[in-house]
């Protein structure tokens, strides 16, 4: 059972995953990350989710102990095929739970690693420089209004006001899609180093 959108990485692969190994669940996550549980001392599974305001839901998964202590969380849209995992896995129906707070830690709790090191600060960098792209193509905009004679008078500050949106607008879909080509370079970057490992 894998999350409904599950992270990828460089190679385009999605490792994290829960599986049923014999008497074990298993969870692997990013970085060869394997948290293998007996299937004797789960409980039941559960899924949650929180509405957060400023950072968005929160959802995830959990597998509990016979205290219903969490053992293994693992944050993602789990929900979809986790009734069918249970009945595989002859475990009762999953428990959810909507806002509030989470079930307890059991001694030994563990986090599954469902997104690779360093994707925060990725994300946020990728913010700072589409902003920046923005900014910096809203300014180039907005210096038209120089070049324009003072003739125009009061329409210098519409054209400008049109120019320092269009220039945003632009910056915003310029650094977006250059994002999207530096992902895409590393990608091509990253295959092809693991073609070469293997020849």
């Amino acid at each position: 059972m894998r999350p409904r959108e599950p992270a990828r990485d460089l190679l385009d692969r999605t490792p994290v995953r829960l599986r049923i190994e014999g008497d074990l669940l298993v969870g692997y996550g990013f970085g060869r990350q394997r948290v293998a549980i007996p299937r004797s001392s789960v409980k039941a599974l559960g899924h949650y989710y929180r509405r957060r305001y400023r950072s968005g839901p929160s959802q995830g998964l959990v597998i509990l102990d016979v205290e219903d202590r969490m053992l293994l969380r693992a944050k993602g849209a789990w929900s979809a095929d986790l009734a069918a995992f249970c009945g595989r896995a002859g475990l009762p129906l999953p428990q959810h739970r909507d806002g509030g707070r989470l079930w307890r830690r059991a001694p030994g709790y563990r986090r599954l690693r469902t997104s690779p090191r360093g994707a925060g600060l990725a994300a946020a960098l990728i913010v700072v420089f589409v902003l920046a792209a923005s900014m910096l193509c809203g300014m180039a905009g907005l210096s038209l209004i120089r070049l324009l004679p003072a003739s125009f008078g009061p329409l210098r500050l519409l054209i400008g006001v049109v120019a320092l949106l269009g220039g945003v607008v632009v910056g915003a879909v310029l650094g977006g899609r250059a994002v999207t080509r530096a992902a895409q370079a590393l990608k091509w970057a990253a295959r092809s180093v693991t073609r070469s490992g293997r020849t």
